[in-house]
Protein backbone atom coordinates (compact mmCIF):
# COMPACT_ATOMS: atom_id res chain seq x y z
CA UNK A 1 0.00 0.00 0.00
CA UNK A 2 2.95 2.52 0.70
CA UNK A 3 4.32 1.38 -2.55
CA UNK A 4 1.28 2.53 -4.34
CA UNK A 5 0.88 5.55 -2.50
CA UNK A 6 5.28 6.95 -3.05
CA UNK A 7 3.96 5.49 -6.94
CA UNK A 8 1.34 8.37 -7.47
CA UNK A 9 3.45 11.21 -5.39
CA UNK A 10 6.45 10.21 -7.64
CA UNK A 11 3.56 10.34 -11.00
CA UNK A 12 2.50 13.56 -9.86
CA UNK A 13 6.44 15.10 -9.43
CA UNK A 14 7.21 13.57 -12.83
CA UNK A 15 4.03 15.58 -14.73
CA UNK A 16 5.29 18.70 -13.01
CA UNK A 17 8.48 18.31 -14.48
CA UNK A 18 7.18 17.58 -17.30
CA UNK A 19 6.25 20.97 -18.14
CA UNK A 20 9.70 22.30 -17.12
CA UNK A 21 12.15 19.90 -17.53
CA UNK A 22 10.74 16.69 -20.03
CA UNK A 23 14.25 15.54 -20.05
CA UNK A 24 14.70 15.04 -16.36
CA UNK A 25 11.04 13.94 -15.82
CA UNK A 26 12.26 10.88 -17.86
CA UNK A 27 14.97 9.80 -16.34
CA UNK A 28 13.43 10.10 -12.88
CA UNK A 29 10.27 8.58 -14.27
CA UNK A 30 12.28 5.73 -15.53
CA UNK A 31 13.99 5.90 -12.32
CA UNK A 32 11.02 5.49 -10.17
CA UNK A 33 9.09 2.50 -12.32
CA UNK A 34 12.64 0.70 -12.19
CA UNK A 35 12.70 1.00 -8.16
CA UNK A 36 9.20 0.66 -7.78
CA UNK A 37 8.83 -2.52 -9.63
CA UNK A 38 10.61 -4.93 -7.04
Amino acid sequence: MKKLSLGLILAVVVILLAFLNPYLAGIIGIAGVWFLKD
